[in-house]
């Protein structure tokens, strides 16, 4: 691995697209200023927000630069700020995930209560739209109360971003792009995240890093849900310190699992043999065979 003080290209230009893709999609719903275009621009800014998300999740892994304070402020700049987050309170929980990953010590069961299996196609997509009308926001804000930043200099930046940007956009009459902005937030951004963790480690019963699934999303999959190589979960764990356009040279080269389709997790989900399940940690006993409600965001 390569990795110099300037982030690398690959990175740069994965940040630069997912941005160019939200500047353009909130430009084109101006323009129609149609409900449905509006409505289609909320679904796609949000996809976008969850990846931008996964590149921050990258600079949690100081994978951006080998310089801390560079990489720092590029995540927090153009990741977890605009997301309402800090880098740094983060890093620290989902580290915490890494080393106890599989056991009731691990950092990310506090927030992921609903993903029990064996679950249903029906219950995921039910989920799904229960998350997209917005009705997660209660659950939204206990995310961001884990995550919230442990010291004053930490709230700076989740907090003076969104009053520049609103107060920006009331100046230029353009409040409806915060509307879209945190609606997205609200909705979609919330309802695909949540999907996520699915096709992560729920419902798999080996220990160590292959607690994880190991599959192959098409391309429209990957780009809503699994972006930037996320879905590469297997070889992250793996090899964390390995950045995600990397990711796909460790998968050639290790062939010990079996690569699934999504279609074939979903199946093993909904038949998995288990009843038992982890639901905020409450079920101690079953925490060391199998993991059913966990996530690595």
């Amino acid at each position: 691995m390569n990795r110099t003080v300037l982030p690398h290209q690959k990175f740069l230009t994965a940040l630069a697209t997912d941005w160019l893709i939200i500047v353009a999609t909130i430009w084109i719903a101006g323009i129609f200023n149609n409900f449905f275009v509006y409505a289609l621009a909320v679904l796609i800014i949000g996809s976008r927000q969850h990846a931008l998300g996964v590149l921050g999740h990258e600079g949690a892994h100081n994978l951006i630069s080998t310089n801390r304070k560079i990489n720092d402020w590029l995540t927090n700049i153009f990741c977890a700020w605009p997301l309402a987050l800090c880098i740094d309170s983060y890093r620290t929980s989902h580290m915490l995930h890494h080393k106890h990953l599989g056991t009731e010590k691990d950092s990310e069961l506090e927030y992921l209560t609903n993903h029990n299996v064996p679950t249903s196609k029906l219950k995921i997509l039910a989920a799904f739209l229960h998350n997209i009308l917005g009705l997660g926001l209660f659950k939204i804000i206990k995310f961001l109360y884990i995550f919230r930043p442990r010291t004053v200099k930490g709230f700076i930046g989740p907090v003076l971003m969104p009053i520049a940007f609103i107060s920006l956009a009331i100046y230029t009459h353009t409040t409806w792009i915060t509307v879209i902005w945190y609606l997205s937030l609200a909705t979609s951004f919330w309802a695909i995240f949540n999907v996520r963790p699915w096709f992560e480690h729920i419902g798999v019963e080996h220990k160590g890093y292959s607690i994880t699934h190991r599959f192959i999303p098409n391309w429209l999959e990957q780009f809503i849900f699994f972006p930037h190589n996320f879905w590469l979960h297997y070889e992250h764990h793996k090899w964390p310190n390995i950045p995600f356009y990397n990711l796909p040279l460790k998968r050639e080269i290790d062939e010990s699992i079996p690569i699934l389709t999504t279609f074939e997790v979903l199946n093993q989900l909904c038949n998995y043999p288990n009843q038992q399940s982890i639901n905020s940690g409450n079920n101690k006993e079953s925490s060391e065979v199998q993991l059913n409600s966990v996530n690595s965001y």
